[in-house]
Formats: structure tokens, sequence, C-alpha cells
């Protein structure tokens, strides 16, 4: 049997996926106050870019948050207003706002809803919610909030009226003062914020870039300013801080030149050409300016390339330079320093000719003495007062060889989890060897597949740097590809490519996918949603519904920064609730509720686009869980679903409720949101009232759940005492206490009639594994590609923790002297390989897990554009060993996991 063994992984603590919240039975000592938290920051920009008005941008890091007892507690009030006692100034409620940690996690988030321009102060504690304690100090954090944004102002005057010159001596792109060059795109479509108009300043007609972030220009034809010396632009602003300008040229290359900026009055750049190498300037295709962050404005005028005008008798510039009778790669007559790198083997000083400009100026070579080395050329202009000076270094190379071929290639409908939009695809590729050689770059070709050419160098090339994320085709890139036919399968083709020796890479990456189709407005349910049964006010509480008395004060649309849409609308006489674009949307009750006697949520959905729907239950101190809606597109489709399902939440204290899971793009119609539970019959109630362990009830307990798991400090070794309350007094309780650690208490629950039977468990498990995995038998190592174990040699270079923005924190642990991978704060991990693995002569994929706590664990392998899931069966507290087929990960190029 052939097999890949891979990894044996420890999974202590889960983010989201875990439905069980760990007891800690150590002893608090009393009156011992939290550490006070560190890493605090209130600021008025979010990285580079200031925040909006009424804003600031508050974070922290773990500090103790999570461990044991300990939550945030946040205050705040205006600096000026500020109290002695920072307790009782406004208390932030945490879970408020998507990114606050929930007072339960660190966290970086914009706080809203302050005054403009107002300086404020913040005061961050620790608080034990078990002996009430806070932080003895708060960490405390100042900053002025965002101004209201105003009109950017406008130059009261044009900009500077550049000189009369020759027009051999001007390329102009866009001024008033010379003839422009025609056909020049100003606004090409590069996914953009910036709004393009031009306007009129003082009978000058000005290029205005509003909400500035970057923006482009595209020239009808490649433009030679190889004779050029200088570009000259002139810039106003009245709020940008940084401004860059790029020269494009043909392949891609664009190299930045930052502007050094002064506010409110007009500033002449004249920019060096040489400042730009190595940019081709005889093949100019593209400016490109950036450094906005979306809310800026700047003025442009006067965009044009120059020389100085020269008198023939001062002139000492070449019109030509040879090597070999050949003009040397690049040669402009502003360009003075060249390097040519010579064939393998070559022992002879290639000959170096020169040509002046002014027949009347003199030129001097003098050659290099040997190989590598270096010619001069020494011009003196014909009135022998100008003297300028051009070289030539030679090195001997190496015979050129074609870079490799690309790996990594992915291209896509979608992005994440979410599907492109119309006439868009999203390619992404790692590194490769584009950035680590200077000399290697990216070249990508693309058509439509129905069109395919046979010689991909053919199809249509994507020029690099037209996209924010393209990589400008020396880095790797991950971005979204705009402006093709939608609903159309395209093939795109992506080389390394060495620009000295011009070889391509002998094969191309290739990929292929279909373009986003158009959006058209989604349908809307003809009926209305069904009309719920009958129930006993006591059995139900009803958050939106016609059929019951639905809670006060609910706001069913708090500003949460989604692109959600929340419109009330009649169906078949019947109030909806209506989310268009739907991204993610929260409702907030005005007071907590105790949905802990319910059984049961209910909603009633109808969507014709949507495909990910999630609701959430969400309780004080911002602990919320998702589930999953199964969709079933245009129908009413009725959920209940076991309030079990949302434990840990607090159903004594539900605050919130959230839905996510849209693209922005999407519609869906809600009704019927509420609690219930089925009508019992006196003498028939077989549940508990309160569940108790060690005297301390149980985290997340609520009648209608039935399964408990409570993680023990190691090195526990006496069973803890478990103890019920019935909810009927006349009902019984059996409880069997666990045998020995590991185990688990059961509590049989018989009602006062008999006839009704509940078991309750409790499962005791050691927070961390006690013995280590078993060692893999009965296989050999010549039948093994082993990713991490101890009983083979594992491959080298990988990466077990790629920064791909998960909470996970990832260790080796020793356990009983085996190295094992630990993931804490699990919510997803990735595991890249130092190069892509062949499996494909292999039939297993092998790996022992263990977990205290998970209730979902997906493993994926992935190979470029594709990567295929199977989901672990759990059993917590023991090591399982998982064989899995190959074959399940159908559609992943065994060949090319990466």
């Amino acid at each position: 049997m052939k097999r890949i063994y891979t990894i044996a992984l420890m999974l202590i603590a889960s983010v989201l996926i875990s439905q069980n919240v760990p007891i800690n039975f150590e002893e608090t000592k009393e009156g011992d106050a939290p550490p006070v938290p560190v890493g605090f920051v209130v600021s008025d920009m979010v990285g580079p870019n200031p925040v909006g008005p009424g804003q600031l941008f508050i974070s922290c890091g773990p500090n103790d948050v999570g461990n044991n007892d300990i939550v945030y507690k946040l205050f705040y009030s205006k600096t000026d207003e500020a109290p002695d006692n920072p307790l009782t100034a406004t208390e932030y409620e945490f879970g408020t706002t998507a990114g606050d940690g929930a007072g339960v996690a660190a966290f970086g988030f914009v706080f809203e809803g302050l005054e403009p321009a107002t300086e404020y102060t913040f005061w961050l504690y620790q608080y034990n919610t078990d002996s009430e304690l806070y932080s003895e100090d708060p960490a405390i954090g100042s900053a002025t909030s965002g101004a209201e944004a105003g009109e950017p102002e406008v130059p009261e005057v044009a900009a500077p009226t550049p000189p009369v010159r020759d027009p051999e001596d001007v390329i102009s792109i866009f001024s008033d003062a010379y003839a422009n060059l025609e056909g020049t795109d100003f606004n090409p479509g590069w996914g953009q914020s910036t709004v393009v108009t031009f306007v009129d300043i003082e009978g000058s007609e000005t290029m205005k870039y509003a909400n500035f972030n970057y923006q482009g220009t595209q020239f009808a034809a490649n433009v030679d300013a190889s004779e050029m010396e200088y570009l000259n632009v002139d810039m106003w602003t009245a709020d940008a801080t940084t401004v860059n300008v790029f020269t494009i040229s043909e392949g891609g290359t664009e190299v930045p030149y930052a502007l050094p900026v002064t506010q409110n009055e007009w500033v002449t750049y004249q920019i060096p050409l040489s400042a730009f190498a190595p940019v081709n300037m005889s093949a100019l295709i593209q400016f490109k300016f950036d450094g906005g962050n979306g809310s800026q404005t700047i003025y442009l005028d006067n965009l044009y390339f120059f020389r100085e005008e020269v008198e023939e008798e001062a002139d000492a510039t070449l019109s030509d330079l040879m090597v070999d009778g050949t003009t040397v790669a690049g040669f402009a007559p502003n360009v003075f320093h060249y390097d040519v790198v010579l064939p393998e083997g070559t022992t002879d000083v290639p000959v170096v000719t020169a040509t002046t400009n002014n027949p009347d100026a003199t030129e001097e070579v003098t050659p290099a003495t040997e190989l590598p080395g270096t010619t001069s050329v020494v011009v003196t202009s014909a009135n022998t007062e100008v003297e300028q000076t051009y070289t030539v270094s030679f090195t001997v190379g190496e015979d050129a060889v074609a870079p490799p071929v690309p790996v990594g290639f992915v291209v896509s409908d979608m992005v994440g989890p979410n599907p492109v939009g119309p006439g868009q695809l999203f390619l992404a590729c790692g590194p490769n060897d584009v950035a680590e050689n200077d000399d290697i770059v990216y070249k990508l070709f693309y058509s439509k597949t129905e069109e395919a050419p046979a010689d991909p160098l053919t199809a249509t090339e994507y020029i690099f740097g037209t996209f924010p994320g393209d990589g400008g085709g020396i880095a790797a890139f991950g971005f979204v590809f705009e402006g093709l036919e939608p609903a159309t399968e395209y093939t795109f083709w992506l080389f390394q490519y060495n620009t000295d020796s011009e070889l391509y890479s002998e094969d191309p990456a290739i990929g292929s996918a279909t373009s986003g189709a158009e959006a058209g407005e989604p349908e809307a349910p003809e009926v209305a949603a069904p009309t719920p049964p009958v129930r006993d006010p006591e059995d139900v509480i009803s958050i939106f519904s016609d059929a019951y008395t639905n809670l006060e004060g609910t706001n069913f649309n708090p500003d949460w920064g989604q692109s959600t849409q929340v419109s009330f609308v009649d169906i078949d006489g019947s109030e909806t609730m209506k989310y268009a674009n739907f991204n993610y949307q929260g409702t907030v009750l005005s007071a907590p509720i105790n949905a802990s006697e319910m059984e049961y949520l209910n909603v009633d959905m109808w969507t014709a686009d949507a495909t990910t729907v999630n609701v959430f239950t969400i309780s004080e101190g911002g602990t919320e869980v998702p589930y999953a809606l199964p969709v079933t597109q245009n129908q009413w489709v009725t959920y209940q679903i076991p309030l079990s399902a949302f434990a840990p939440v607090n159903m004594s204290a539900v605050i919130e409720f959230k839905f996510d899971g849209g693209n922005g793009s999407q519609t869906i119609y809600l009704d019927n949101l509420y609690f219930f539970r089925e009508e019992v019959v006196e003498g028939s109630d077989a549940s508990l009232s309160d569940l108790m362990v060690d005297g301390t009830t149980i985290p997340g307990f609520a009648p209608t759940k039935l399964d408990y798991t409570v993680l023990l400090p190691q090195g526990t070794t006496d069973v803890p005492e478990v103890t019920v309350t019935t909810n009927d007094p006349a009902a019984t309780a059996d409880i069997t206490p666990a045998d020995a650690l590991p185990g688990i208490t059961n509590i049989v629950v018989t009602s006062a009639n008999e006839e009704e039977e509940k078991e309750y468990t409790v499962t005791f498990i050691i927070e961390v594994p006690e013995a280590a995995a078993p060692a893999p038998e009965g296989f050999g190592a010549d039948e093994v590609v082993s990713v991490f174990s101890e009983a083979f040699a594992s491959i080298e270079g990988t990466d077990f923790n790629p920064n791909w923005g998960q909470s996970t924190q990832v260790e080796i642990v020793e356990i009983e002297d085996n190295p094992t991978l630990k993931y804490s704060n699990f919510n997803y991990q990735g595991t890249q390989f130092a190069s892509p693995l062949n499996i494909s002569d292999k039939d297993y994929l092998y790996l022992d897990m263990w977990t205290a706590n998970a209730e979902t664990v997906n493993i994926f392998l992935i190979s470029p554009g594709s990567e295929i899931p199977f989901a672990l069966t759990i059993t917590a507290g023991e090591w399982v060993n998982y064989e899995i087929p190959l074959s399940h990960f159908a559609g992943v190029d065994m060949s090319n996991v990466i």
C-alpha cells in the first residue's frame, strides 16, 4: 500500500468552531486584580489613511483576555470633560462593532459616532468577571477624532505658463502651451476610486483627480522620449500628502518618483528622466499617479517631456553609440552609462564607435584594457566649452538559460468565498524566480478559450502595472482582472521572462475560468412566508413576525459598516424584511433577552441569488456562533434551529442577531424570526433548570442543551462533582459519575409521569493529550512522503505557519518526547511546501489528530487553482487516526501539490 504520511496535529482551543467553553477548576486568589492591558493604541489613522469624520481607530493585543474569567472593559469621554474616575465615563459595549474582539479577544476596530474634530480619552481595563475586579490602573490613549470632510479647496489661479519651446524639444501629453499627443486616454478603467474631470481655472483647462487613490494615463501608441531630458508636471493640492508619478514602458516596467508636496500652491516639478531608469524611454505606454487615500484631491497641468535647447556649438551629445557595429540597447543621447553582457567565453574587448550630434564635435574612445572592463567615450563640443563622458561596462555572462515554468498560478471566478463581478476573473501567482533575479519578470497572455491560438505568445498580452495588486510583473501577485466579456471562458498563459537574455520559460503555467456574468435585478418572492402555528405566548419570543407580538425597540439596521440595505416590503399582505446588496447585517435588541427556556430559533428565508447565508445569535460579552442555513433558491425555506447549535452563546442574555455570507450584490428576504419551545404537557417535563460542576453552573447551560464538555487542568485526577436541579420538582434525576479522567458523567432525567426521559452528559477532558500520537506502522520509508513525523525523514523547507491572515497560533510542543504541532486560537491554518510535491503515485493521506473542544475540522489538499476539503470525524479527548483515500481529493493535481 502506498501512502503519504503527513501531520500529527493537536487542536487545543478553537475560535468559532468550538461550542464548549473550558472551566478552570483552580481556586482564584481572592483580591487578585488582573494586570494593566498593554499595546493599547488610539489613533486618528488606520494604517496610512486618516479616519473618517467622528471616528478613531482603537486596537489592543491579547494580554490576559480570553483566559479564565478575564475580559476587556473600555470607557471614554471627551478629553475636556474627562472625569477623575474613569469608571464613571461612558462605557463602550464590546460586541457593538465588527472587529472589536467582543471584549474577549485582541481587537482593532474603527470607533464611530464621536463628535468630529474633538479630542477623546479612552481608558482600557482588564476585568475579572468572577472576582469583579478591574486592573489596578487602565491603559490610557487619546486622539482627536476625524473632522467633517469639506469640499476640497480649488486653486484660484492657473498653473504657471510653460516657456516657449521649439516643437522638437517637447512631447506634450496635457498642456495648453503645446500641441498635445492625440488619442490619450486620461481615465482608463484600472479599478481606481479616482474621479477624473477637466475644469477651467482662469481660462486654463486643468485636470482634476477627486477621491484620489491612484490614476493611470494610457497613450494611443508608444511614445519615444529617449531624446528628452526631463518630465514636467505642475500640481496643486489642498489635502494630499503623498503623490508619486510613474513612467511605464512596454513590458510593464515602471518606476515611481515621489513628488515633494507643498499644499495650497502650484508646484512645478522637472524630473530628470534618469530618475526613472530602467524604464525604456523609447517605448513609453502609460503614466500613473498614486499615493492617495481615496478621499483627497489633486489638480494637474503641463504634463510633458522636454529637453533644454542646446546651441549647436555647445552640443556635446551623441546621436549613436555602437558596440561591434550595433547600436547599444537602450541608447539615448541623455543616457551616459550602459551595461553590456557578453556571451560566455568572450575574450576580446568589443569595438565601441560613436557618432556626435554635431559633426563638428569630437569624440575620444578609450577601450577597456581587459574583460570585464569599461570603455569610455569623451565628447567635446565644437566650441570646446562642454565635455560629457559616456561609458560602456562589459561583463562576460554564462550561456543564457530559459527561466523555469511559473508555479502556483490560479485563475478563478471567486475572490476568497465571493464570486467576481461581471467581466472579471481573479488571478494569483506566488513569487517563483521573480524578484529574486533582477532579470526575471512575468509575462501574461490571454484569449477567449474558444479563440485560443496555438502559440500563446500570439494572444493578447496583459501589461503588468495596469491593475492594483498585479505585482507590476516583478513580484508575486493577486488581482482582479477586469474588462473581459461577461460569462465567457478565458485561458491565461503565464511565463517567466528573462529581460536580459530575452528568453521565455519553455512552457507557461496555464489557467482558465469563466468570467463573471452580468448581475440582473434579483427576483422577489411572489407569495408570503408560511404562517407560523398558533403558540402560547409563554412559548415564543418574537423578534419579527406578523403572527406574534414582537419585542419593542429592536434596531433592525445598526450601522456596522455593512453594504446591506435594509427595507420592509409588502409581499402578499405580509410585512417582509429585505436585505439588498447583502454582505452582512446585524439586528440589535433594545435590552438583553432570556431565551434559555426556549428550544429553537425559527427563521424563514427566500433568495434568488445568495449561495451562503449564516445566522448568528450573540450574547452579552460578544460571544457569537454561526449556523449555516442550507440554501434553496427561489422558494421560502423554514429553518428551526436547535439553540444547542449556538453553544456557548449565553441564551439567558441574547443582545443581537447577525446574518452574513453575502458578496455585497445578493438579496435575501426574511420573515418569522423568533425563539420558541414546544408546548410541554404537565408532568411530562424531563428537563433541567440547572447543571453544576463542583458547585458552579456549567458555562453555556440551557435546559435544551444536553451535551457539555469541560476541560480540566493538566494533572487533575479527581472526577468533579456534578449536581442538578430539575425544572419540575416532581421529576427525578439519576447521576452516574465518570469512573476516571477523561470520562463522562451521565444524568438521566425522568418526568413526573414517567413518560419522558432525557439524558444529559458532561464529558471531562484533560486539556492536553497525556500520550503522544501512536507511531505509524505497516509501511516502509520508500512508500511515504512525510511532511511532519518523527517516524520518517520529512521533506525540508516546509513553512508550517505562512501568513494567511489566520488567528491560529502555531507551535511545536513535546508530548512524551514526540514533537507535535499545536494549533491554538484555531480558525484556519495553512502549510506551504518549499516546492511542489508529486504524490501521484501515493494512495492515502495519513493524519493523527487530538482535540479537546473543536467540533468541525476540514483538511484540504491544494494544487494551483484547485483545493478540495475532507471533513474529519472528531472524537474529543483522544488521538484519532485518519487514512484518507487521495481519490477523495479528485480535481487536485497530485503531481503539483503546493
